[in-house]
């Protein structure tokens, strides 16, 4: 018989949270995320947080780039550059959000993987 061990499901960290933590982020684009007349709206990514957030919300303008798929993936491209990434940095900052790192039961204590 197997026991199953029950975590705690802590709450998701805003931005602001994440940003305080000094962890990496990137821009980035979704052909998703398109909205007519105004572009494709930006996302922003951090490293191992599941998920995107939106820029905008909360009374402040989302920013948009475009108009095209192309002039948004490049803008983003430079907006990252600015930040001190390199398309590989990137590319592993939106990776880890789609494949967070797990953990893992040991005992009664949680091992994150190295």
């Amino acid at each position: 018989m197997t026991t199953a061990i029950k975590t705690k499901r802590q709450r998701a960290k805003t931005s602001g949270e994440l940003l305080e933590e000094n962890r990496p982020f990137c821009y980035y684009v979704s052909p998703d995320e398109h909205e007519k007349g105004k572009g494709f709206r930006v996302l922003v990514v951090f490293e191992d947080q599941p998920g995107f957030f939106r820029t905008g919300g909360k009374g402040i303008e989302p920013w948009y780039w475009g108009p095209t798929f192309r002039d948004a993936e490049e803008a983003c491209r430079r907006k990252n550059e600015r930040l001190g990434l390199s398309d590989a940095d990137a590319l592993r900052i939106v990776c880890s959000s789609m494949f967070p790192p797990r953990q893992i039961p040991v005992g009664r204590e949680e091992v994150r993987p190295q």
